[in-house]
């Protein structure tokens, strides 16, 4: 007999997540992750706090010289960003 309520894991999976609104946690636990990985180790460890509110990216850094020279790529870093994430998470860039 065959089974005709067969669905991937990878569904499955997608369900639950939808399901019990873990999208927005998951999405923020791959944040800093994804951050050190597209910006480097020199802009990750000035920053002091990395979050996605409404579809905005905000980064909170320490050191005023790395946040003007990230004001003149906000767009390269929200195109990266997304990339790095897997979707059109991020729509805007704020740089504190």
């Amino acid at each position: 007999m065959k089974n005709s309520n067969k669905s991937s894991i990878g569904n499955v999976i997608r369900q639950l997540i939808d399901d019990y609104q873990l999208r927005d946690k998951l999405l923020q636990t791959n944040l800093s992750h994804v951050w050190g990985q597209v910006m480097g180790e020199v802009v990750a460890r000035r920053t002091l706090d990395i979050t996605i509110r409404s579809n905005m990216l905000i980064v909170r850094l320490s050191s005023a010289p790395l946040k003007n020279d990230l004001q003149f790529e906000k767009e390269k870093i929200r195109q990266r960003m997304n990339e790095g994430l897997g979707g059109e998470y991020i729509e805007e860039v704020r740089i504190l």
